[in-house]
This record gives C-alpha cells, structure tokens and sequence, in this order.
C-alpha cells in the first residue's frame, strides 16, 4: 500500500463502545461506531432519483454543503444520481432534519454531536441539538443504505446516539512522510464518515519543518526540503475539516527533534549547529534546542504566538519528548544549568 492511501487506524473498534456481541439480537448491525441505542426495523425507505428535503433550524451553510455531500456518497453507492428537492412544508418531506444550535466557526472540544435517527418506511427524521449531531446523524444514515428486494433503501432503523468520548481522533506524521493537502482531505473524508472529530497533525520534526512561518521563514524555506503547507493551505484544511466536525490540532515538536530548526537556525544552539542537514530517514537525532539561552524562549514566544493565531483549537501541542542525553549532557554549560534547576535528566 503506498503512502498516498487513506491513514485511518486499525484501532477503530476500540473508538466504536460496547461490541455487538453485547447487545440483543434483535439490535444487530453494521454501524460503524456502534450508536448507543439501535432498533432496526424491517424494510427500508425506498431510494428513487430524489428526495424531497425539509430543513427546520437556523440558518446554516455547512449543514448545506453537508447534504451534498451526503447525496454524492449516496449516489455512489447507488451508481446513479440522487438528487434533494428542498420543500417549505416538512409534512411533504421525504426526509425532515431540525436543529436548534447555531454553528460555531469551528468544533470545540465538548461540543454537542448527539442525534436522533429514525427510517420507516414513509420517511426520514433526523434531530440534533445543534449542527454537529445533523453531521453525525447523516454520517449513520449513509452507512443505512443497502440494496433490499425492492432496490437500493435506506434499511428502517430508529437510532439515539451519542459519543462515547469526546476526543476521537488519529494523528498524522506529515514530517517523516510528507501528504499534500489533498491527501489529507481524503483523510477528513473518510474521518466523518465514521465520526472522528480530531485530527492532530504533526508538522515539525528532525526531518522538516512543515509549515509557512511569517516570522521566522528560514524554518520553511531551509527546514522543509521544500515541502511545507503555506498558511493558506492550513486555513483551507481548517474550514474542509470544521465543514466535517473535525478539530485540527497541530503539533510543534520542541525542545528535542529540533534538528530543523537548527538547520534554518542555528543560533539556537550553543555552540551553533552550522553544519547540520535535514535527515532522510527515520529515527532520533541528538538535536536539541539550547534551554540556557533567553534567545530560544523570545523565539519561541514568537513562533507560538503566530501559529496559536493561525490554529484556532484550545489545543497546542508543543511535544516535549526524548531528548537525549547526547544533546544536552555533552554540553558542560547545559549540565550546569541543569544542576543548578535539579534536573537530573534530559527525558
């Protein structure tokens, strides 16, 4: 498998609650988490060339764009288009969706994605407190299609459902093995569709810097090898992961696997790391950013306060692991400092 296919973890079964061996019978399914309450009933809502639509809720343009979204994964499983007929009136709706919240810029931790799903035979409701269970509702619903004795239907189902945790996500190295933004989409893709809301994407590391600093450029055009996202491309990933209810949160890896870092500056070691080279491959290197000097902090405090301002999550990840003992003990002025701060290690 190449390094260009989908990077979703084998662990999902871990993210999806209680197995179906635990639950009765009679609740058996396919749905991927498994939802908190399933009945599924006989038939199914029989899928023709459209579908009229009644949304009843605060106006909201994520939640269109969702729909479409819905049809066209819809329509391929169908190999033929399914097209929304959007009506005033819900009682001549195929398919009813109300909410109540408004949208927020983008999904915090502790936001609200419960939902309530029920398909009968006559029609589709779907009811959320707010935008994110309308997401995560038409994500269960998608999974409900399936071809029956009278074509493609959407199997009659009612559905309760709620997160079992709030954080459920993956993380992606992009330093070691560098993805284009579009690869990353198709990642985001497939991370609502089985409702994972956190994407921690990690983007500095030994091997490059991976992305557009405005107040430091040497750290992407020397620390990067070329590859890197400009700060347009991650408010773009921003807006395509908060469209699927999902958080991005980066990670800046400091003080260890500096070696980046140091090759665009190397005055943030002492002595300065003046013929480093970014490394090809994997591994740890003992480069690390000199924690004696106040140069390294007002860099940080810089670096950090431009990228906390482009990343909007309540989370930044800062690393803070395995520095080895070659890059900071065989430095006498770094031991010490150490001794003179009690620290008797450098992991």
């Amino acid at each position: 498998m190449s390094w260009r296919a989908l990077v979703l973890p084998a662990c999902w079964a871990l993210l999806a609650g209680p197995s179906l061996a635990d639950e009765p019978v009679g609740a058996r399914h396919d749905l991927v988490p498994a939802p908190v309450l399933v009945t599924m009933g006989e038939g199914g809502f029989v899928l023709g060339d459209s579908l009229a639509v009644s949304l009843d809720g605060p106006a909201n343009e994520r939640l269109e764009r969702a729909l479409v979204r819905f049809a066209d994964r819809v329509s391929a499983r169908l190999e033929r288009p399914l097209a929304f007929d959007p009506v005033d009136d819900a009682r001549a709706a195929s398919l009813v969706i109300r909410w109540s919240g408004e949208a927020k810029p983008y999904p915090d931790l502790g936001d609200d994605e419960s939902y309530r799903l029920e398909v009968t035979p006559d029609r589709i409701a779907l009811e959320a407190p707010g935008p994110l269970g309308v997401l995560r509702g038409l994500a269960t619903l998608a999974q409900l299609v399936a071809h029956g004795a009278e074509g493609w239907i959407l199997r009659a189902a009612t559905v309760e459902d709620a997160p079992r945790f709030p954080w459920r996500g993956l993380m992606i190295d992009v330093v070691r093995h560098w993805m284009p933004v579009e690869v990353l989409e198709r990642n985001l893709d497939a991370m609502e569709a089985v409702k994972l809301n956190v994407l921690h994407l990690h983007l500095t590391d030994d091997q490059g810097f991976r992305v557009e600093s405005r107040t430091h450029p040497l750290l992407h055009e020397r620390g990067s090898g070329g590859d890197y996202y400009s700060q347009e491309d991650i408010r773009h990933l921003l807006d395509y992961a908060a469209d699927r209810g999902v958080r991005i949160v980066p990670e800046f890896d400091v003080p260890g696997h500096a070696t980046s870092w140091l090759v665009a500056h190397p005055e943030l070691k002492d002595p300065p790391a003046e013929d480093l080279e970014l490394p090809s491959g994997l591994g740890m290197f003992h480069n690390a950013l000199d924690p004696t000097r106040e140069k390294t902090y007002a860099f940080l405090d810089i670096l950090f306060g431009e990228m906390t301002r482009l990343f909007p999550d309540q989370y930044f990840h800062v690393g803070g692991d395995e520095v080895t003992s070659e890059s900071w003990l065989s430095d006498e002025g770094i031991q010490a400092w150490m001794e003179e701060h009690g620290l008797e290690s450098s992991r």
